[in-house]
């Protein structure tokens, strides 16, 4: 039996994602999320902390789990992802202050179906 190879990395990548199930998907990703070497966090519409990464709880000096559920004005100090949340529109390498040292930020409205779903700042990739 003769096994077509896909012709892409790619399609590679995408027909081992179809295998394999929600869970490991979310675990997966998680995974990256903590990896990623800048800090990083996502808010629902309202600002709520939904998803904060190890690296940001390093640089911050908080525990990320602890994180979620506050505001995000709680968390970082002259944040403006809660307006983005509401408005809809990106802010990229915006400088913030965030414990004394002035930083470019992504501010991007995480959109599903047109409406934002939530936001992420501070991912370099």
């Amino acid at each position: 039996m003769i096994r077509q190879i896909p012709s892409s990395p790619k399609s590679l990548l995408f027909q081992q994602q179809k295998l394999l199930t929600k869970g490991q998907q979310l675990q997966a990703l998680q995974l990256i999320f903590n990896q990623i070497h800048d800090g990083a966090c996502v808010t629902d519409a309202e600002g709520i902390v939904t998803h904060f990464n190890e690296p940001y709880g390093r640089f911050l000096g908080v525990d990320p789990s602890e994180q979620v559920g506050k505001h995000i004005t709680d968390v970082v100090e002259s944040t403006r992802m809660h307006i983005v949340a509401q408005t809809g529109k990106a802010e990229i390498n915006a400088s913030q202050s965030i414990r004394g040292k002035n930083m470019l930020v992504q501010r991007i409205p995480i959109k599903e179906n047109g409406r934002v779903a939530g936001d992420s700042p501070n991912i370099a990739v």
